[in-house]
């Protein structure tokens, strides 16, 4: 399976609002056209750059 292009710093941007408003990973994912997992690894690498 290809590898899919790394998220732009405006999907990240709405990943994060998104999340932020409750939504779920896999409704973002419908939303960006991207997998739920791939927004799940957006969100969890959010954190770690905040520490």
């Amino acid at each position: 399976m290809p590898k899919a292009a790394e998220f732009t710093d405006v999907e990240r941007g709405t990943v994060i609002g998104l999340r932020e408003a409750d939504w779920t990973f896999i409704a973002i994912g419908k939303h960006l056209g991207r997998s739920a997992k791939g927004v799940g690894n957006v969100w969890k690498a959010r954190g770690a750059e905040e520490s």
